[in-house]
């Protein structure tokens, strides 16, 4: 068979090491030039017309994108990364999980309890294609799948056994031209699940129709000794009641609690140094979710970093006080400062050369509301710089 992977990110990669085992006749197509064997330039593929059995398809490669389609007539079948990779596995129980924010969170928080009682896997838009886990996945095992509304567009053939929403707000607003298309994206999902087990969090329900997750027990209070922000606490208490459904009981849950690792990039408490007290909430790329961050911290002199590629909805969003500041860097950081008046620089370092200043106590709130691909490869090389920035330029004052 002769397959083309559309797309060589995560999921290509992953898609590549997947066909590698088994010796099919692999290409590779990606807007960038790759030096690597069976690699198609777009300029090669118009020039050869190559016909492919088979194409597979990323979810960052758009429908409507003028190169792909040449390449959809020059294979005879395009299928979704998560549609083939359903194909080729074992029935077992999904969970799926979508939302414009706290999708991450809650499904990481359901794959700590779970997995102390259930083989668990945790993929899709959290970061692990499901291709890379099929041949370890087995009959009975849980399988809890972040989806992204791109990632739902894309499938015809996935089942869900549950589905949570967690909340909706706009996004993508780069790609989509206009909200309600976004929306019908996520509510596209309702399409591969056949059971009542449908759970809509925060304002999802407005949009969905479908009732809340019902909590029996609140943990709150004992969430709160490991874990910042109101919807991160909530939605670990709905990961430890969904648990109590399973057959859980309270000491066990309370006992993982206590193991349980902040989402990475999620609200993340660096320390204080010196007068500053650094949160890295690094991974969030809306409006919305930067809004969420700089409101758990009320009541406190906080400076916002946002930037990148601006793709949602507004950022006046956020009502800043007269001890607040924002500081905002970036490709579309001009865009963004027609929205929330800030103080301007081109690299997140400058912005560090300008904190290296701040006297005054304050919480530096790193919670970018943007796309990170304009000087980054992802959430996680954004995150992981900040942590970087914060020991070169605070770490010997570190208290």
């Amino acid at each position: 068979m002769k397959i083309l992977i559309i797309g060589y990110g995560i999921t290509g990669k992953a898609l590549y090491d997947y066909f590698k085992k088994y010796q099919h006749d692999v290409y590779i197509y990606d807007e960038k030039k790759l030096k690597i064997k069976n690699y198609y330039s777009y300029a090669k593929l118009e020039k050869d017309l190559p016909l492919f059995d088979l194409g597979i398809k990323s979810p960052g490669i758009r429908f409507n994108n003028e190169k792909f389609l040449l390449i959809k007539s020059l294979c005879l079948k395009i299928m979704s990364e998560l549609d083939f990779a359903f194909s080729k596995m074992e029935k077992s129980y999904v969970i799926g999980i979508t939302g414009s924010n706290g999708k991450t969170s809650l499904a990481t928080y359901l794959n700590h309890f779970i997995s102390k009682k259930k083989t668990t896997y945790l993929a899709g838009n959290i970061g692990k294609p499901l291709i890379s886990l099929v041949d370890q996945i087995k009959k009975n095992d849980v399988v809890i799948l972040e989806l992204s509304s791109f990632q739902i567009q894309d499938c015809e053939n996935i089942y869900l056994d549950e589905l949570f929403y967690t909340s909706l707000s706009p996004n993508h607003l780069n790609v989509y031209h206009y909200l309600k298309l976004y929306y019908a994206d996520k509510k596209r999902a309702l399409l591969f699940i056949k059971s009542n087990k449908i759970y809509c969090l925060n304002n999802s329900k407005k949009i969905i129709g479908y009732p809340s997750f019902s909590i029996k027990k609140d943990f709150t209070k004992q969430i709160k000794k490991y874990l910042i922000g109101r919807y991160s606490i909530e939605y670990c208490n709905i990961a430890m009641n969904y648990c109590l459904n399973l057959g859980f009981i309270d000491e066990e849950l309370l006992l993982n609690l206590k193991l349980l690792k902040p989402v990475e990039y999620r609200l993340n408490y660096l320390g204080q140094y010196h007068n500053l007290f650094f949160i890295n909430d690094g991974k969030s790329s809306t409006s919305s979710s930067s809004k969420y961050c700089f409101d758990s911290f009320k009541n406190k002199k906080r400076i916002l970093i946002l930037g990148g590629n601006h793709k949602s909805s507004s950022f006046n969003v956020i009502k800043v006080t007269k001890n607040d500041e924002i500081l905002i860097y970036g490709h579309d950081k001009n865009i963004i400062n027609q929205q929330l008046s800030g103080k301007l620089f081109s690299t997140l370092e400058e912005i560090f050369l300008y904190l290296k200043n701040i006297k005054d106590k304050r919480y530096i709130l790193f919670s970018p509301g943007c796309d990170s691909h304009d000087q980054y490869s992802s959430y996680l090389e954004r995150g992981k710089h900040f942590n970087q920035l914060v020991e070169k330029y605070f770490g010997d004052k570190h208290e």
